[in-house]
C-alpha cells in the first residue's frame, strides 16, 4: 500500500510527464516531484544532496534529454523498466521489513550516480 503522501507525490510526477508531453514516466520524473515534496527535500537532504544542482539538473535532463509526443497524437504514458523495478523494489522493501505502505524514504533509494548516466538509445 501507499502513503498518501507518495500517491500524491506519483501523481505530480504523472501530471509533469502529462504535461512535457513525454511519452515515458521515468524516475527522474518521480526525482522532480520529491523535489518539490516537503518529505522527499528532507530525504534528498538527508543524503547529502546539493538540491539547487540537483534541481537544475533533473530540469534540464526532463527539458532536454527526453523526446516530446507531438501535439497531432495522443500521449499514452508508461512506465519505464527503471521506474517500475524502482517501485517494485520499494514494495519488496516495505514487504520484507514488516511495514504497513511504501512511503517517500522507499521511492527515493535511486542510486544518485544512475539518474543522470548517459542514456544511448534506451530507455529506462
Amino acid at each position: 500500500m501507499l502513503s498518501k503522501d507518495l500517491e500524491a507525490t506519483l501523481g505530480a510526477a504523472l501530471q509533469d510527464a502529462r504535461r512535457r508531453r513525454h511519452e515515458y514516466l521515468c524516475v527522474e520524473h518521480l526525482l522532480a516531484a520529491l523535489l518539490n515534496d516537503p518529505y522527499g527535500i528532507e530525504i534528498l537532504q538527508n543524503c547529502g544532496s546539493n538540491l539547487p544542482e540537483l534541481r537544475r539538473r533533473v530540469e534540464k535532463f526532463l527539458g532536454d534529454e527526453l523526446e516530446r509526443v507531438p501535439a497531432t497524437s495522443v500521449p499514452v504514458l508508461q512506465q519505464t523498466p527503471a521506474f517500475e523495478r524502482l517501485m517494485q523494489r520499494a514494495f519488496l522493501h516495505v514487504q520484507y521489513s514488516g511495514k504497513d505502505e511504501v512511503d517517500a524514504s522507499h521511492a527515493a533509494r535511486l542510486p544518485p550516480c544512475t539518474v543522470f548516466r548517459k542514456r544511448r538509445g534506451r530507455r529506462g
